[in-house]
């Protein structure tokens, strides 16, 4: 989960990111920096988004497309752990989450066919270097990989809840056996009461009963 949040978090880095590509060589702007939404503004303005205006070719839509589609399956990944790991376990999860981890992570690799870029890229006396967003979309495309990797390798904890709810069964459980200890003692110390209470009844009746077959033999052996 570490991992994931960790790639969702360089994926969206990198959309946003001015500095995705360093190019040089460009007709009226020597030197500058590009992303995949904006640009570093040569006159010092910052970071700005491209104009309504401006021309983005085909490799670029391409990339921009394909770094907004990796953050989004990176957060689905997130939601979807996070669901199983605090409310309960779906069918065929690893499945799925194999199946956008991988989305992510390709279309996280797409993101640098902006280095495909004819402007500033390709055309003759141009050049681009690596820039800080292209760094943060090699992470995330490495963390997605890594969670991947370890989605398909370690065991699936149970849900927090199922977890409480298990705990709470065990507890009622152990109450019922419990209380049926109770009621099997007091149900053994009342029948032992009750044979005490029979055996007590019956010994003056034996005794008297031994006096009076006493009391005959002695009168018998007087005559």
């Amino acid at each position: 989960m570490i991992f994931t949040a960790a790639g969702l978090a360089f994926s969206i880095l990198a959309v946003q990111s001015c500095e995705f590509i360093e190019f040089s060589g460009v007709v009226g702007l020597n030197v500058g920096a590009a992303g995949l939404f904006s640009y570093t503004d040569p006159n010092g303005a910052g970071c700005v988004e491209y104009p309504a205006g401006v021309t983005i070719e085909p490799t670029d839509n391409t990339a921009r497309v394909c770094g907004a589609l990796a953050a989004f399956f990176g957060l689905i990944a997130l939601c979807l752990i996070l669901f199983e790991f605090c409310i309960c376990k779906l069918w065929c999860a690893r499945c799925l989450l194999s199946g956008v981890y991988a989305v992510a992570y390709v279309c996280q690799g797409i993101t640098f066919l902006i280095y495909n870029n004819g402007t500033l890229c390709t055309a003759v006396g141009t050049s681009c270097s690596w820039g800080q967003g292209s760094t943060w979309s090699v992470l995330a495309l490495i963390l997605y990989f890594i969670s991947s990797c370890i989605m398909c390798c370690t065991p699936r904890p149970d849900p927090l809840l199922c977890k409480h709810r298990e705990h709470k069964k065990e507890e009622k459980r152990a109450q019922e056996m419990a209380d049926e200890i109770i009621a099997k003692d007091k149900a053994a110390s009342s029948a032992e009461k009750g044979a005490s209470a029979d055996a007590g009844d019956n010994s003056p009746a034996e005794h008297a009963g031994g006096s009076t077959g006493d009391e005959a033999a002695a009168h018998a052996s007087a005559y």
